[in-house]
């Protein structure tokens, strides 16, 4: 792909990057000039906005580390964004304007010690208005002005900001790391005796709304495999890359250019297994990469499109009952 004119000030920064300072906060304001960042709150309610959103992603991740700033950006907007359009609190609408302006950069805690990708295994607050918990895995964690905390109450899933600078709380921090993208950064936090409060209630019930956010990270990291084959130079290594990889860009459009908001987990759910499968056989069936080697052993990046936990495994499932 042609680094366009569009990207320089993205790409001068990508290729200067010496990690003095906070990766995703320093690159947002170049997503914004160049008009990369879905600011509008309207952004995803008109056929092919959202495809619009992934070619972004892609272009990214033709990048030179430009995968870990696409997936940063993937996950504030497909998972927090999403969170704060659909709040109707008062908190959700100021935090969705300072989110869309660029003004405070918000991550969200949902993973918990032992929950295993069930909602039901959060544990609620210990006292009632008193958070004590512990998130595991929160990405963008440590670039985060605010967590969404998505919490256990009764029977439902509410989710509240909780500020990252407040004075008045001390917040246990510990980075996560994992052997892909490495600049993406990931906290484990814990909070003792966090007092919530409803000016700080952002959603009512996560619940199914979690669905939706996975299949959404699950679709964008397509868009992340096609860039990331380009910046490789996968696509001219050989003719079977190259159909796959068009094969699989084709598929991505048609399906991204028809999602709108409200009709995002129906279509997704409807397309799952998402067609990864040809394009990364392709790559590995190569002779220059399967000489022994697994595609993880050439990049351990590889290891985000293994998509054997136990919210994929559900879909598969369900896929297979339905056909």
């Amino acid at each position: 792909m042609e680094k366009s004119k569009e990207v320089n000030s993205i790409l001068a920064f990508l290729e200067s990057w010496t990690g003095e300072v906070d990766f995703y906060q320093s690159a947002k304001k170049y997503l914004f000039e160049e008009k990369l960042f879905p600011n509008s709150k309207d952004s995803f309610l008109e056929k092919g906005n959202y495809l619009s959103f992934q070619k972004d992603l892609q272009k990214l991740s033709s990048l030179s580390h430009g995968m870990d700033l696409a997936m940063c950006l993937m996950v504030e907007i497909n998972v927090a964004r999403t969170i704060l359009r659909k709040g109707q609190t008062k908190c959700a609408k100021h935090s969705l304007e300072m989110l869309s302006l660029g003004q405070e950069t918000f991550a969200t805690g949902v993973s918990e010690p032992n929950w295993e990708g069930n909602l039901k295994n959060l544990k609620s607050p210990s006292l009632e208005g008193t958070l004590t918990a512990t998130k595991s895995f929160i990405s963008n964690g440590f670039s985060a002005d605010s967590i969404l905390w998505v919490l256990k109450i009764g029977d439902q899933f509410p989710v509240y900001r909780i500020p990252m600078k407040s004075p008045a709380v001390e917040f246990q921090k510990e980075r996560v790391v994992v052997p892909f993208l490495p600049l993406c950064n990931h906290m484990k936090l814990h909070l003792e005796n966090y007092h919530l409060t409803s000016e700080s209630l952002v959603l009512e019930d996560y619940g199914d709304l979690g669905i939706e956010i996975r299949l959404r990270e699950l679709f964008s990291l397509v868009s992340l495999l096609l860039g990331d084959t380009e910046r490789k130079n996968y696509v001219n290594l050989d003719q079977s890359i190259q159909f796959a990889w068009k094969t699989l860009e084709d598929w991505r459009d048609e399906v991204a250019y028809s999602l709108v908001e409200g009709d995002f987990r129906r279509i997704l759910e409807d397309k799952f297994p998402f067609p990864i499968k040809p394009l990364l056989d392709a790559i590995q069936n190569t002779r220059e990469i399967s000489m022994g080697k697994t595609l993880i052993d050439v990049d351990p990046n590889y290891q985000m499109f293994v998509w054997e936990d136990p919210f994929t495994r559900y879909l598969k499932r369900k896929a297979r009952r339905n056909n």
